[in-house]
């Protein structure tokens, strides 16, 4: 094997490691903001059920999942098979997909709990909360995977540090 493939292998790798990061790194922001505006819509409330915590701890668990997945087992798997790049394009696509039915259904639910617990009478109902903070993420994922397609200098740097540490580890 030449060094070229070699080095060509360990930059896709630390592409993939790297978007892997940013990943989970969006989704915590995302958890933290999301999670902390609705605990404080649900503190500044007259409702006493912290009714917060039906999304902060599904969505906990998920984020626990998230990071162990990409700082944890990532290379135990024996890596991710190798795919071209529409394959990775109707990937993001589908992670969009998939993204935009949680928010739904997510959503969905939170109506139907504000609903059904009396809260009618609150001035602003504390579900518009979520769904306006998450579908500003929603957004952004749709211009991640539709608009912005190219590599910032930035990401191009940083994806040269993960090859130097795959380097390092001998991967």
């Amino acid at each position: 094997m030449s060094n070229e493939i070699v080095d060509e292998e360990l930059y896709k790798r630390a592409r993939q490691r790297f978007k892997d990061k940013m990943d989970f790194y969006q989704h915590f922001i995302i958890y933290a903001v999301v999670n902390g505006i609705l605990a404080l819509a649900w503190a500044f409330s007259d409702v006493d059920h912290p009714w917060f915590i039906w999304v902060l701890a599904p969505w906990g668990i998920g984020l626990l999942f998230h990071f162990l997945m990409v700082f944890i087992f990532s290379g135990k798997t024996g890596g991710k098979k190798r795919q071209v790049e529409g394959e990775k394009r109707v990937d993001k696509k589908k992670g969009f997909y998939r993204h935009l039915g949680l928010y739904l259904l997510v959503n969905i639910i939170l109506i139907i709990i504000w609903a059904r617990t009396g809260a009618e009478s609150d001035p602003v109902p504390w579900f518009v909360y979520p769904l306006g903070g998450w579908g500003f993420f929603i957004l952004w994922n749709f211009l991640e995977v539709y608009i912005l397609v190219e590599e910032t200098g930035w990401q191009k740097r940083q994806i040269e540090k993960e090859v130097e540490k795959l380097k390092r580890a001998g991967r």
